[in-house]
């Protein structure tokens, strides 16, 4: 079976900042952790409350937050068998097919089994995807009410499926990469 080919993206419904949170969950259930949503909300929610970051789930995530978000449910949920990396810090692709080539090298070379990305203009969102076979992508958006966004064009724009053809920019520094050991 393709990997996440029947899985269903859960949704965030009317709350606007929770994308990040979402964007967890979705890469949580693309790895095969599927019994717990609840129990991964609760973890991402807790850690920034914890940690006086409250203020984000209101505004939403920027990517300490996230990063740190993903780390507790890494902890608590990943079952010792996921982690994370971040295969551009420090480190940008110079150009569009670099960003692409490094992100299949995570996915065909070194096991990758999901991205959590940040993407950027027309707002600041986050979402979940994968990569497929032949540079196919397939992405986990939990908001419903956002244009469409099936499929990746090779670049760092991210092209909407609408009417509106708006573009997405992916923010190469916000992408989490989710390993199986």
């Amino acid at each position: 079976m393709q990997r996440g080919a029947e899985l269903r993206t859960l949704r965030q419904g009317e709350s606007d900042a929770l994308c990040g949170v979402y964007a967890i969950i979705n890469a949580f259930a693309i790895c095969g952790v599927r019994q717990q949503p609840k129990k991964i909300y609760n973890t991402a929610i807790y850690s920034l409350i914890q940690s006086g970051r409250a203020n984000e789930l209101v505004y939403g995530a920027g990517l300490e937050a996230e990063e740190q978000m993903l780390e507790a449910c890494l902890s608590l949920h990943g079952a010792n068998s996921l982690f994370m990396n971040r295969p551009f810090e420090g480190a940008a692709a110079k150009t569009e097919d670099e960003f692409w080539s490094r992100l299949n090298v995570c996915f065909c070379d070194e096991g990758a089994e999901a991205v959590i990305q940040g993407i950027r203009k027309p707002s600041d969102h986050w979402v979940a995807f994968i990569l497929r076979p032949r540079g196919q992508v397939k992405i986990f958006d939990s908001d419903p009410g956002q244009p469409r966004r099936q499929t990746l064009t090779a670049g760092h724009t991210i092209k909407a499926l609408s009417r509106r053809n708006t573009d997405w920019k992916i923010e190469q520094t916000e992408t989490l990469v989710v390993y199986r050991r």
